[in-house]
């Protein structure tokens, strides 16, 4: 009944993913080699002699859905980070269904938090849908709304509903919202993949409109160049034919080895000028030059590791990377929390150096001197979008300042915040982070 309507928010979706399952080993990379190279995928093995053997196939070749879906299921997946969560286990989930929709609520089981998408809130909203949604839970009015919404990072569209319940028995009480809500999805063509979450008295409800996504924030790459060599851990992205990636990535992780670089948790990114899945390693920073060498014949950029402090979250952290002259802006997305994460930043008494980038920066936005595990210098700008952030980009990696480090982190909410590392101040102990 909702087939054509779930394919089709499959592939307008961020992250389109194809799940297939079969009993046996061989069974599964059968049905892998018939969708064409994947080198992307997931196996997942049964922990029992009975269970199916699994995969997950991020961004497949979606050239012939009706072959991935003669195989397996094409669905709406989540970010690469928030995926590594739930495959550890530090992801809890509280699943309700309705006719044809699956909502969950996710929450941290380390620290408890709930784990809710970072949206934006759209001028206008559809009022028919709204109304529909309203009239579909028994809204009795005013506090309860609904509001059209976009995630912030991917731009995909989508209504935010809010309504107050009573709480006395919550199970049932959220099914009858859930319900109401999928009710109206049938017909309004809301995909079949939704969040939801309960604060303060209020149940929200997340859906998604089938629809191709609308802007987000400036994408990985847009501006290319080479890390400037510097100290600290750094990885190599090397982009692999998809039919020889495994055979040429074992060959070229051996030769990286015998010069101290590890293999690390594959990414998705930009190498000259084109997104792809890369193979990764991780070494220091003085080695980079070593390990360009070794993998010169491939399409291949260097780019800041993880930092100082940032190790617990490493993990499920989506990087971006701007690079120009020789300089990287880098924007560390907690694939868990769903936001940016910077440095903790703490004010600090300006000097002379402070003041000459000041004055540079004005034009752009207001400046402040602060620690943030170190010295920098924190610039706040408005919300860019691309072509003005490529520009931004340039602009800050070609600053006239020697004492301006390599590595330039940025937090993208409703302003951008930068910072632009003192390398002539002292470093303290490891930068405490937080998500903006």
């Amino acid at each position: 009944m909702h087939a054509a309507r779930d394919l089709a928010a499959a592939l307008v979706a961020p992250w389109p993913t194809w799940r297939i399952a079969a009993p046996d080993e061989a069974g599964l990379l059968d049905l892998l080699a018939g969708a064409g190279p994947s080198p992307q995928a997931d196996l997942f093995e049964p922990w029992e002699p009975l269970d199916l053997w699994r995969a997950r196939v991020l961004w497949p070749d979606l050239a012939d859905p009706a072959g991935l879906l003669a195989g397996g299921v094409l669905e709406a997946g989540v970010a690469p980070g928030l995926s590594e969560w739930v495959d550890r286990g530090r992801v809890g989930e509280e699943r309700l269904d309705g006719d044809g929709l699956r909502a969950v609520c996710l929450h941290d089981l380390e620290d408890g938090d709930l784990l809710i998408p970072d949206l934006l809130r759209e001028p206008a909203i559809d009022l028919s849908l709204a109304r529909e949604l309203l009239a579909a839970v028994g809204s009795l009015g005013p506090p309860d709304r609904a509001s059209a919404v976009r995630h912030r990072l991917t731009g995909r569209p989508g209504v935010l509903l809010e309504v107050a319940v009573a709480d006395r028995d919550p199970l049932a009480e959220r099914q009858v919202v859930i319900d109401g809500v999928a009710e109206v999805a049938a017909r309004r063509t809301l995909a079949p993949d939704a969040r939801w979450w309960f604060e303060a008295g209020r149940m929200f409800v997340l859906t998604w409109r089938v629809a191709p996504t609308g802007r987000g924030l400036p994408d990985d790459g847009s501006v290319a160049g080479q890390l400037h060599l510097h100290a600290g851990p750094a990885e190599l992205h090397v982009a692999l034919p998809p039919t020889e990636h495994d055979a040429a990535a074992s060959s070229l992780g051996q030769a990286l080895g015998e010069i101290g670089w590890q293999g690390s948790r594959a990414r998705w990114g930009r190498v000259d000028g084109r997104p792809a899945f890369l193979a990764c390693w991780e070494g220091p920073g003085e080695t980079a030059r070593a390990a360009r060498d070794v993998v010169a014949a491939h399409p291949h950029r260097v780019v800041p590791g993880c930092p100082a402090g940032l190790e617990p979250d490493w993990l499920g952290v989506d990087p971006a990377f701007w690079m120009s002259a020789d300089r990287t802006v880098v924007r560390w997305r907690c694939g868990l929390r769903d936001r940016d994460l910077l440095p903790v930043c703490l004010p600090r008494p300006g000097d002379a150096i402070d003041r000459r980038l000041t004055d540079l920066l004005a034009p752009l936005g207001p400046c402040e001197p602060v620690w943030a595990g170190s010295g920098a210098l924190r610039l706040e700008l408005p919300a860019l979008d691309g072509a003005a952030w490529d520009a931004v980009v340039r602009a800050l990696c070609a600053l006239p300042e020697p004492e301006v480090g390599p590595v330039i982190p940025v937090a993208m909410r409703d302003r951008f915040t930068v910072l632009l590392t003192r390398l002539d101040l002292s470093v303290e102990t490891p930068p405490a982070w937080s998500i903006r």
